[in-house]
């Protein structure tokens, strides 16, 4: 009898290189969200000004909205394994620089600041290796699969490391706990650059398995026209691909429509239309969070999804439907249920989303096009956050009504009769040696 359920999101752990790189992921995951915890508390420890805080947290930002596309650039140009490693050491270096200054005890403001502009330049590049490691590593079978274990260990992590991390700074202090981070970093490093020594048996990278993920082009680096012409290319094979174009605009419709009203609405939704405590507001949290893991393991194990577009209606129809209810109805079981169902839906939905942009893109463009993904979460998110505290001042029901009606826009546009999610978008000119091992001119 057949099942619903097809594979376990943790099938592509059996691919040996694909289990490392996770393996390297996590450990990196890990280290950025303890990070996050000791920075804000040495923030505070140093200036006590909240500007100052807001500061170290946001300056990040910036490079990775200014890099991220040289981000795909590079990740198209060059092995993803090498890209990540290089990532991870960098990071390293950064952090333990750090703590050997904590240590010191000559440690100020301006060193947070010049961390987090390094730390954020280097997730520039290494977002967009992310992206390509699932396709490159596993079979085509797998793809979801992949992609939801990706997202799931970054769920988990980013549950767990914040409580990780909030007990070693109370345990150890700062500077140890800047240490643990930098040697999350460098195990990171040390687990994703064995593949560069010697690739498992069966890694796409040894030619084994070329004929279902083909390698892409290496290269020397180019100059700065020549990246522009590859940005540019990155860009046309967008601009001749309705779907994934589409596609795009829904990420950043949903990254709109979610981002400022989950982390703004949903606080202002506990504290002043609900008057609850801190215990149960930590409770609705959690409820999105449980949701939207959910949601991803569900998205990673279906046998398949027949009806693309059905999948997307019926997954934006539930967070629409949420927001709407949130705006209408702010009672405690329903802000309960309504985050659960919101974070089941979102959790699917980012897998999805990820999925069919990998198919589409080429596969010597696959760096660039991702990077339009990940360059359209960075922006939004804060555009998000304040677009919710503006809609919070007139009244809750304004913000998730107006959240609802953004995503329902964007659905619709990706929803349009004509437009299909399989098959490959113009395809862009190499961006390294071709087979010839020529580089290209």
């Amino acid at each position: 009898m057949p099942t619903l359920l097809s594979t376990s999101v943790l099938t592509p752990l059996r691919t040996p290189a694909l289990r490392r790189l996770w393996a390297g992921q996590l450990a990196a995951l890990l280290a950025a969200e303890i990070h996050l915890v000791v920075l804000a508390w040495l923030a505070l420890d140093l200036t006590g000004s909240g500007l100052a805080l807001g500061t170290v947290l946001v300056v990040g930002m910036l490079p990775r909205a200014a890099l991220t596309l040289v981000g795909g650039v590079t990740a198209d140009r060059h092995d993803h394994r090498r890209v990540l490693a290089a990532a991870h050491a960098t990071r390293a270096a950064v952090v333990a620089a750090l703590a050997v200054t904590a240590a010191a005890g000559g440690l100020r403001l301006w060193h947070l600041v010049a961390a987090g502009l390094a730390l954020g330049a280097v997730t520039a590049f290494a977002a967009p290796a992310v992206h390509t490691v699932v396709p490159r590593e596993c079979p085509p079978e797998q793809l979801r699969a992949g992609n939801a274990l990706l997202r799931g260990t970054a769920e988990v992590v980013g549950t767990a490391g914040p409580v990780l991390g909030g007990g070693l700074v109370a345990l150890a202090g700062t500077g140890p706990t800047l240490a643990a981070v930098a040697s999350c970093y460098t195990l990171a490093f040390v687990v994703t650059a064995s593949l560069l020594v010697r690739a498992p048996a069966g890694s796409p990278w040894r030619g084994t398995s070329a004929a279902a993920q083909p390698a892409p082009p290496h290269g020397t680096r180019g100059s700065l026209r020549r990246t522009l012409a590859d940005l540019r290319e990155g860009a046309a094979a967008l601009r001749h691909d309705p779907f994934a174009l589409r596609v795009l605009a829904l990420v950043a419709a949903a990254g709109l429509a979610l981002s400022g009203p989950v982390t703004v609405g949903v606080p202002w939704l506990a504290r002043r239309e609900l008057d609850l405590d801190a215990a149960a507001f930590g409770l609705l949290l959690s409820l999105w969070t449980a949701g939207s893991l959910l949601g991803v393991v569900i998205a990673g194990s279906v046998r398949r999804v027949p009806r693309w577009r059905v999948a997307m209606t019926t997954v934006a129809g539930v967070l629409v439907a949420a927001l709407v209810t949130l705006a209408t109805t702010p009672t405690l079981p329903v802000a309960a249920a309504c985050l659960l169902a919101m974070g089941t839906a979102a959790g699917a939905l980012n897998v999805l989303l990820v999925t069919w942009l990998q198919q589409r893109a080429p596969a010597e463009a696959l760096g660039r096009i991702m990077s339009w993904a990940e360059l359209a979460e960075v922006v939004v998110a804060p555009v998000s956050y304040l677009a919710a505290g503006v809609l919070l001042d007139a009244s809750l029901t304004a913000l998730f009504v107006g959240a609802a009606a953004v995503l329902l826009l964007g659905t619709l546009a990706v929803v349009t009769p004509g437009l299909r999610p399989t098959g490959a978008a113009v395809r862009p000119r190499p961006t390294a040696t071709g087979a010839s091992g020529s580089p290209p001119r």
